[in-house]
């Protein structure tokens, strides 16, 4: 962490001296960043912003592509730590065979496995069993739990099953995360049909106004949003828009929905779909989740399709449940 802060101000100083004299560094992967790893990107937008109103320079999007590089790695080495696969291996007490494979396990997958145990033996509790994936050298059947039987010497297919069994484990883990993420923060009544909104400052309005009169935000929510929004824009994929205040200060998470079928005017796009989310300060570290499962569900333009011809608030948390492959 004292490496990448230390890498972090060096390239700001450099950014801030670069922008004085109006020499910038162009950047081909900024869009790439802004679709792929959205919350990572809209730090730096803030962060822009910040530095924008502080030194009295103007930051164009190259630069905040390179700022969200920055940032990206600094957010992905701490939170590691939490996305790690645990995992129980169980194995005969001979010739040393568990200090073999658990040298070649840290070898292999140091970045995305946890050894939370080794076992000589068969299990005698439950509570050894609290793990993502068992490796076990003894052919053993444990009820609701992944078992993967391997050899005492960690061969090539060996390191073939293990692979695919923590691909397999970390892609389950995804999905039930984007499940409960985004389903977790939807209410029927801040779902939304209106073909009558048309505009992208007054559908901002209008859904805004719906999170305050929820009791989940203050007035000041709605020009926080508009501010962002003039910062860059929270439209995707020329298809729909999140947007969002710049403060994390809600009473509570929630997505405020709205369809209008009919096209709704987006900066120079025609889009259908709009979903605001206003943010509780306590759910910070959730939001970059939130944030980012939120666009990969919509990444397909045909489940938003599915999306806008939802009739009705169940039809469209069944179609987004749906769509959670």
């Amino acid at each position: 962490m004292v490496s990448f802060l230390s890498n972090f101000t060096l390239h700001v100083d450099a950014l801030i001296k670069r922008a004085k004299y109006h020499q910038y560094v162009s950047n081909a992967t900024t869009e790439t960043i802004k679709f792929s790893c959205p919350f990572i990107y809209d730090v730096a937008v803030y962060l822009a912003k910040e530095l924008e109103e502080a030194f009295a320079i103007t930051i164009p999007e190259e630069e905040i592509g390179f700022l969200s590089i920055h940032i990206g790695f600094g957010i992905e080495s701490s939170t590691k730590e939490h996305n790690r696969v645990r995992v129980l291996l169980i194995c005969e007490d001979y010739h040393q065979s568990a200090q073999t494979i658990i040298k070649y396990l840290k070898k292999d997958y140091a970045d995305v496995i946890e050894i939370s145990n080794v076992i000589f033996g068969v299990p005698a509790n439950n509570d050894e069993l609290d793990v993502d994936l068992i490796l076990s050298t003894i052919p053993l059947y444990i009820l609701h739990k992944r078992v993967l039987l391997i050899s005492p010497f960690y061969t090539d297919m060996d390191r073939s099953m293990i692979e695919e069994a923590i691909s397999a484990c970390l892609k389950e883990r995804k999905i039930e995360q984007e499940h409960d993420l985004l389903t977790r923060y939807f209410d029927e009544h801040l779902f939304f049909h209106r073909t009558d909104l048309t505009e992208k400052e007054e559908v901002i309005r209008f859904l805004g106004q719906q999170i305050v009169s929820f009791g989940i935000a203050q007035p000041e929510f709605i020009d926080s949003v508009l501010k962002r929004e003039e910062m860059s824009s929270t439209c995707f994929f020329e298809t729909f828009a999140i947007p969002h205040a710049m403060e994390l200060n809600a009473k509570k998470t929630m997505f405020c929905v709205l369809i209008n079928e009919n096209g709704i005017h987006w900066d120079q796009h025609q889009i259908k779909i709009v979903l605001m989310i206003a943010v509780k300060q306590q759910d910070r570290l959730e939001f970059m989740k939130i944030y980012n499962s939120i666009i990969h569900v919509l990444w397909n333009q045909s489940k938003v399709a599915k999306l806008i011809q939802a009739q009705d608030y169940q039809d469209f948390i069944k179609c987004l449940k749906a769509d959670m492959r």
